[in-house]
């Protein structure tokens, strides 16, 4: 248990400091490649995915997780479907997948599809323009 107990406090640095350098890695690549592209898209969910890994790794598994830190394990896992709201994913697949959705609800109810569809297709549409546009980039 000695020997494990350093690497275990490397791997667990080194996720956390993927998940703090993240936000400066999105801006850097928005610099260095075209803006909005999915390859600065795909590289920032990698560096998610990779700091949740090396943290649950350093910590023994989910099982061993105290609630507080769960908690922030499972909200840094939820941001991840963010990613839907960023562009360039919003115009490949999102914004295509809410049509079909729509589109769907409104043949199966009609009259309260349309309206619940319709809300919930323009709050999305509004926070991806307004909010989600250049996340990371502030």
């Amino acid at each position: 248990e000695k020997n494990t107990k350093p690497m275990n406090d490397l791997m667990f640095l080194s996720g956390e400091f993927l998940h703090i350098i993240r936000p400066l890695f999105t801006i850097r690549c928005h610099g260095a490649f075209q803006a909005n592209t999915v390859l600065t898209w795909l590289i920032g969910l990698m560096i998610d995915v990779a700091s949740h890994r090396l943290t649950i790794s350093a910590m023994g598994g989910k099982e061993n997780l105290v609630p507080p830190t769960k908690d922030e394990i499972t909200r840094r896992k939820f941001r991840w479907l963010l990613y839907c709201l960023r562009q360039p994913m919003w115009h490949l697949f999102t914004e295509r997948t809410l049509g079909v959705i729509e589109s769907m609800l409104n043949t199966v109810a009609p009259g309260i599809g349309r309206l619940i569809s319709g809300y919930i297709v323009s709050l999305l549409h509004y926070s991806q323009k307004h909010h989600f546009m250049l996340e990371g980039l502030v």
